[in-house]
């Protein structure tokens, strides 16, 4: 799987439907990354946290290609719980390395 690279800048905001983003965020509120993220990622455990990140951004942007194609094995829970577990991620790196605070578009 395709990591992002590591340009040392802050990601764009993801722009998604509201109803999503805001489910994500709530989901966000209860997340335990010990309990949650071997759920998405079961090997998150032996990955760096740049490479967690990386999956979880390929993982969701195929989540967000399902539903806009309306593919029957799309799961709007599994969406939002990727979205949820990249939103945690994505504030965890930048809290790590002093970056502001990310946007998250709708």
């Amino acid at each position: 799987m395709n990591s992002t690279p590591d340009t040392g800048t802050t990601p764009p905001p993801i722009s998604r439907p509201r109803l999503i983003v805001g489910a994500a965020r709530k989901y966000a509120r209860l997340y335990r990354r010990s309990r949650d993220l071997p759920r998405v990622i079961p090997n998150a455990a032996s990955l760096s946290n740049s490479a967690v990140l990386g999956m979880l951004v390929e993982m969701e942007g195929n989540a967000e290609s399902a539903r806009r194609h309306r593919s029957p094995g799309y799961r709007a829970v599994r969406h939002i719980e990727l979205l949820a577990a990249l939103m945690i991620e994505r504030t965890r790196q930048a809290k790590a390395s002093g970056s502001a605070a990310l946007r998250w578009a709708t």
